[in-house]
């Protein structure tokens, strides 16, 4: 089931947790620069490329899943212990403007909430 795809061109599961772990990356990046520097630039991302670097990576699942686990460890103990100031802290990105640490974290928990839906949908075949 990791490795059927959602549909035909679409990600397998192993794929979309891959995914989440680049964008975790990515995300965890971001705030700990806003966090630790003052305005600095946040620059775009593209996920296909990423992906396509993955592959040839050939990262296990249980690889793909400490790599997750360490970055969410990691950007949750942030979030914790940033004092109530951290939250609006804020980056500019390079295409969507001012982000603080309170934006990229609600971006991150609305992008878990439509990859679960789709982890359930896959669960449910």
């Amino acid at each position: 089931a990791m490795k059927q795809p959602m549909a035909p061109g679409k990600w397998t599961a192993h794929e979309l947790l891959a995914h989440l772990a680049d964008f975790e990356l990515v995300m965890s990046a971001r705030c700990r620069l806003i966090a630790f520097q003052d305005n600095p630039v946040l620059a775009s991302y593209d996920q296909a490329p990423w992906l396509e670097g993955w592959r040839r990576e050939k990262e296990s699942l249980d690889e793909t899943i400490v790599r997750f686990l360490a970055l969410r460890n990691a950007q949750v103990a942030l979030f914790r212990n940033l004092p109530e100031a951290g939250w609006k802290r804020y980056g500019t990105h390079t295409a969507e403007g001012r982000l603080t640490i309170r934006d990229l974290m609600e971006r991150t928990a609305g992008h878990d909430l439509h990859h679960l839906r789709q982890f359930a949908a896959l669960a449910s075949r």
